[in-house]
């Protein structure tokens, strides 16, 4: 899983764990469960300080497309993306499990 053995071997390290208890196989992905699924891989990263630019890179690396072609057929839904991404945050907060690094509303 960590590919550098220098950070390994001295503890400098984070590992984030995304649960795919819904593994099964479709033709076609219904937009709810990678909505939830996306939203839930963002959450996960939010505290490790990644910038916007980060964010549109995952975008246009995911959808294997220019990233202004994306975002103009699918900006609503990578926007809910990130608002159910927030939620989880702000639940996290609630329940202590983040580090409070992120500024919700700052975007990715």
């Amino acid at each position: 899983l960590l590919s550098r053995d220098d950070l390994r071997d001295r503890g400098e390290f984070s590992l984030a764990v995304l649960d795919l208890h819904r593994a099964r196989r479709f033709n076609v992905l219904p937009d709810r469960w990678r909505r939830k699924d996306l939203a839930a891989l963002l959450f996960s990263t939010l505290d490790f300080g990644f910038s916007r630019s980060d964010w549109l890179r995952f975008i246009r690396r995911y959808a294997g497309r220019p990233l202004k072609e994306e975002l103009g057929e699918r900006g609503a839904f990578w926007s809910s993306v990130l608002r159910r991404a927030e939620r989880l945050y702000r639940e996290g907060q609630k329940k202590g499990i983040v580090f409070h690094r992120y500024h919700l509303g700052a975007g990715a």
